[in-house]
């Protein structure tokens, strides 16, 4: 029953990861986040205690929810993958298939093999994010996928963390939940997206923030001509003496 459970988990947190990565909808990207948080702590044999488990299922939650707000009042969509859903959803299998077939390859392993195929998969979804994300949420996707994917794989290696560092864990993932709300945030309020740069690649220039004034009304042109004097017309025969 164990292995069933840290098997579910493991592939869970892969889709999840997939998820995340390929969702141009970020509230979408977001649930991806949320199903790996809330399933990666589980892949570990034995399983964790009850306290260390629910403090790193209790993060995660805040974590996303700390997004969620900041999502319910500025731009949900994001650039999304730029390779394309199919081609996530290979590369993490290879690296899941990999990953699992090379647990304890050049020393003892005493984790389960799943959690190094979920790490594997993980790590490699953060790849092209972090390299070729173009804007901050994504950026914060691969960071959290990327984080995720190295506790999973300690827990492949080294087996299930103690209570202390599962508590070390929970405080990381509402740390990078928060940094993500509130670079998310300065990101909307300059540019009223999260994007760090334009499609052809130029640094965008700063747009008034969603919900102000100076975004929701353009203020009408005013122009102003500026005419020259008129000359007074000359009387036949020339000025008058």
């Amino acid at each position: 029953m164990a292995d069933l459970l840290v098997g579910a988990t493991a592939l869970a947190a892969a889709v999840g990861g997939v998820v995340a990565v390929s969702a141009r909808d970020a509230r979408v990207a977001l649930l991806g986040v949320l199903l790996v948080l809330v399933t990666a702590p589980v892949v570990a044999a034995p399983l964790p205690e009850a306290l260390g488990l629910g403090a790193r299922i209790v993060a995660g939650l805040i974590a996303v929810e700390l997004v969620w707000i900041v999502l319910r009042e500025t731009s949900r969509f994001t650039s999304g993958s730029s390779v394309g859903w199919p081609v996530e959803a290979g590369a993490a299998a290879a690296a899941f298939v990999i990953g699992w077939g090379a647990h304890g390859l050049g020393g003892v392993a005493i984790g389960p093999p799943l959690a190094q195929g979920a790490a594997a998969a993980l790590v490699t979804l953060a790849v092209v994010p972090l390299a070729f994300g173009r804007d901050v949420f994504r950026l914060g996707v691969g960071t959290i996928l990327l984080v995720e994917g190295g506790l999973l794989f300690r827990a492949s290696v080294a087996g299930t963390p103690d209570q202390l560092e599962q508590l070390v864990g929970a405080a990381l993932t509402v740390g990078l939940g928060g940094a993500v709300a509130v670079l998310c945030l300065a990101a909307a309020s300059v540019r009223g997206d999260f994007e760090l740069i334009d499609r052809e690649g130029v640094h965008a220039e700063p747009r008034p923030a969603i919900g102000t004034l100076a975004g929701a009304v353009d203020a009408p042109a005013i122009r102003v001509r500026v005419r020259a004097p008129r000359r007074r017309a000359e009387p036949p025969g020339g000025p008058a003496r």
